[in-house]
């Protein structure tokens, strides 16, 4: 099983992740934000986004905080 704390740092995730969050930002063509019809967004919140926050396999969140 792959143990990521042994290849990176809590530091290091969190700088991996805002240069993804940069990368999607910059390039909207390619990473575009839905638009469309409100209710897609309000059920991929309320019936997948939230039911993973929620899970307790999910570690660390004061560290890793979770945004839609």
């Amino acid at each position: 099983m792959f143990n990521r704390d042994k290849y990176f740092s809590d530091n290091d995730e969190i700088s991996m992740g805002q240069q993804f969050d940069q990368e999607i930002r910059k390039n909207t063509k390619e990473y575009s934000v839905y638009n469309g019809d409100s209710s897609v967004k309000e059920y991929i919140n309320n019936r997948i986004f939230l039911e993973i926050v929620k899970s307790p396999e999910l570690k660390n969140t004061s560290v890793y905080p979770c945004q839609m």
